[in-house]
Formats: structure tokens, C-alpha cells, sequence
């Protein structure tokens, strides 16, 4: 059994990849891969779940502040549910929203389900390093000229000088930043850990390199991210800190930026955010439900906002399911967040980056959505409370496979 289960968490792991950099390899069409990936993913997360159905009375959260998180966690996402619903019986959805309301509701579901749920996203993890390794190598070469550019990256203006982003194999800025975002938590954090395999040395090395990686990419929102989060994992005062203050500073810090900001790129998201903004005060209660619109035509405002463009992961869940479910999901994670728990490990500081995330980006795609849901469901249920040991006893499978990075 425990073999099967190893299969599972590498093809789900590798599955997820794919829906990143599968295109390019391969030289296909996004499009042609998405759909059948997606469903190879739901598959396969489905049998996962489904094999630890027996051992859910034993998933209990060991604290006060955990069983609040829990519960209010539980509550938002049955509203999510209820609120999908009730709008898909008034307007059909297609097969790409039944994709949304999957990434967005049966996801966290099926990681509730799911027994290797911090394994999964460890692994997961592990092969993000990979990929933000892959792609420095694949954007040095592109720089000095060796290879082509899959795709181009545009260019941003930084203190008036003009400087190329660097897509790397997947071809888009938004995948491989948060690709490396992942890559560089999970490495700094096995800098704190116990050396196995590789030395602390070499995991300060990979660090740097995914640092690096990322800084090439250019994707700035996830720049943030990863600066708050490697400060927190690797500056012992900075984790004394209660961690959902630092995903306020970082959410104040991006809006404060992408409002006063000249940049033209900048002055379009802040648009794009108040234009939200406004929608969600005209649905306020139950929203307009999850549906896709058509990639936009083009960068004017106008285009952007006719395909449902809002820059904020907070505002798209309060124009998918009401404010009201979206506050509650955001309250589950400050209760999880203010937790207390014997180390902070890297899996509630990546909750608390992509929180911080939400305010001016939408973290959750298939990848974000896997690795968010399963990192906050971890530090609800896996998570000791003091110091007698870092996880919960009642999970010694999770506990050990977090303990060992």
C-alpha cells in the first residue's frame, strides 16, 4: 500500500509540473494540455482521498485556535459549494468553470481526504526546485545567447532603464515565479533542517540559485513574497513574530506600491483592483459565481476588464462567492496562522506569503491551489503546539515525512 501511495504522489506531483512546462517540452498547445492534465490530476487526487477515507476521525486539530480555523475553513468552503451551485442551476457552466470550481472547492476537499497531503506538497516542493533550477539555466543561456527564448517575457522600466524578463521553459512569467517562490521556501527552509542526502552547504547553494532564479524571472509580486518569506525561515527574531502580521505588511506593501506607483504596468493593475473593487460592493452578499471569460484582446483596460481581469486573488473569490464567504475563508487562515506551534516551519510561512498574495494576485491555479490548500490543511491538523514535538503525535506519517523536510 504504501507503494501505491508513493505512485500516486509522484504522478500527482509531476502531473502538476506538466500543467507548467509540459507545453514547451513537448511543443504543443497549452490548450491540448490543460484539459487532459487537469483530469489525470483529478484522478489521481481522487483515489488518493479516497484511500485515507478511513482514517478521518483521526484528523483532529490539537489546539483552540486550529479547531476555529478548521471549522471556519470547512464553513467557507461548503459556502463556496452551496453558492457555485445555486448559480450554476440559473446559468450552465462550461467544462473550463467546472475547471475553476475544482481548483477553488473540490481541491481543499480532496486535500482534507487526502492522508498525504504533506508529503504531496513536499514533493511537490522538491520538484518545483527542480524546475526553478532548470529555468535559471534555460534564462542564462537565453541571455548569452546560446538558445532562443521560448517565449518572450516583455519588459519592465526600473528607475527608467529598461529590463527583459526571462520566462524561462514554461514561457510565462506568472508560472515560473511562482514556481520559484515555491522553490526558494522549500530550500531555505532545509537550510534549518538536519542535513540527509545533501549538505547544509550545498541547500544554501540551491537557495541562492533559486533566489537568483527568480530575480531573473522578474515577476516582482512574487519577488515580495519570497524576500518576507527567506526573512522569516532564516532570521531566528523575525519568527517570533506572529506570522499573519507579516502577510498584512506584505498585502499593504504590494497595494501601497501598485497604487502610487507610475509604473504603466502598475497604473493598469490599480485600475483593474478599484474597478473590482466597485463589483463587489454591487454583489456583495453571493457574487456572480465562478465562470471563465475569454483571454483578453489585448493590455488596454477595457479588454482586461471585459475578461473578468481583477488583480486580487481577495476580490476574485468575493465576486466568485459573495464577501461574506470570502471574509470567512480569510479568517480561517489568520486563525491558523495565529496558531501556536513549537517551529516555524516553511509550509505556514508559504500560507502566510500566499495570503499576504491575495491582496494584489491570485495564487490559486492548479499548483497554488494544491499547494496552498495543502499547506494551510498541514498546519491545521499536522502541527504540534509546543515544543514536545513539532508535529502532531496523533499523525506520526505527516509529522515525520514535514520533520524530514
Amino acid at each position: 500500500m504504501e507503494r501505491v501511495r508513493t505512485w500516486l504522489r509522484w504522478a500527482t506531483g509531476w502531473t502538476l509540473i506538466s500543467l507548467f512546462y509540459a507545453h514547451s517540452l513537448f511543443a504543443t498547445d497549452t490548450a491540448a494540455v490543460t484539459p487532459a492534465a487537469s483530469v489525470i490530476l483529478a484522478a489521481l487526487m481522487t483515489v488518493t482521498a479516497l484511500m485515507g477515507l478511513g482514517a478521518l476521525a483521526v484528523d483532529r486539530p490539537p489546539t483552540t485556535f486550529r479547531r476555529g480555523a478548521m471549522f471556519t475553513l470547512v464553513l467557507a468552503i461548503s459556502l463556496w459549494v452551496l453558492v457555485s451551485i445555486s448559480h450554476y442551476l440559473i446559468t450552465p457552466p462550461t467544462s473550463r468553470d467546472l475547471g475553476q470550481f475544482g481548483i477553488y472547492c473540490l481541491i481543499p476537499i480532496l486535500l482534507l481526504l487526502n492522508r498525504e497531503r504533506a508529503q504531496l506538497v513536499t514533493f511537490v516542493a522538491r520538484l518545483c526546485v527542480i524546475m526553478t533550477l532548470a529555468d535559471l539555466a534555460y534564462n542564462l543561456l537565453a541571455i548569452v545567447g546560446v538558445v532562443t527564448p521560448l517565449a518572450s517575457g516583455g519588459a519592465i522600466f526600473l528607475s527608467g532603464v529598461r529590463v527583459d524578463r526571462h520566462p524561462g521553459i514554461s514561457g510565462s512569467i506568472l508560472s515560473a515565479g511562482e514556481v520559484a517562490l515555491i522553490g526558494v521556501l522549500y530550500s531555505a527552509w532545509r537550510t534549518r533542517c538536519k542535513p540527509r542526502k545533501i549538505p547544509k552547504a550545498g541547500w544554501y547553494l540551491i537557495f541562492g540559485l533559486c533566489a537568483l532564479g527568480l530575480h531573473i524571472v522578474i515577476a516582482r509580486r512574487y519577488e515580495v513574497a519570497a524576500i518576507v518569506g527567506a526573512a522569516i525561515i532564516l532570521i531566528p527574531w523575525a519568527r517570533r513574530v506572529p506570522l499573519p502580521i507579516y502577510a498584512l505588511i506584505q498585502a499593504g506593501f504590494g497595494l501601497y506600491f501598485t497604487f502610487t506607483s507610475l509604473d504603466p504596468e502598475e497604473v493598469l493593475r490599480s485600475r483593474l483592483i478599484s474597478a473590482a473593487a466597485d463589483d463587489v460592493g454591487a454583489m456583495f452578499w453571493f457574487g456572480r459565481g465562478i465562470y471563465t471569460f475569454p483571454p483578453a484582446a489585448s493590455q488596454a483596460f477595457s479588454d482586461m476588464r471585459v475578461a473578468g481581469v481583477t488583480e486580487s486573488g481577495a476580490l476574485d473569490l468575493a465576486l466568485a462567492f459573495g464577501a461574506p464567504a470570502a471574509a470567512l475563508f480569510f479568517v480561517a487562515v489568520a486563525l491558523a496562522l495565529f496558531a501556536k506551534r513549537a517551529s516555524v516551519t516553511w509550509m505556514p510561512v508559504l500560507v502566510t506569503v500566499f495570503a499576504g498574495t491575495f491582496a494584489y494576485n491570485n495564487p490559486l491555479g492548479f499548483l497554488g491551489s494544491v499547494v496552498f490548500f495543502g499547506a494551510l490543511l498541514s498546519a491545521i491538523l499536522e502541527e504540534a503546539p509546543d515544543a514536545r514535538g513539532y508535529f502532531n503525535v496523533r499523525n506520526p506519517i505527516h509529522g515525520a515525512a514535514m520533520a524530514r523536510g
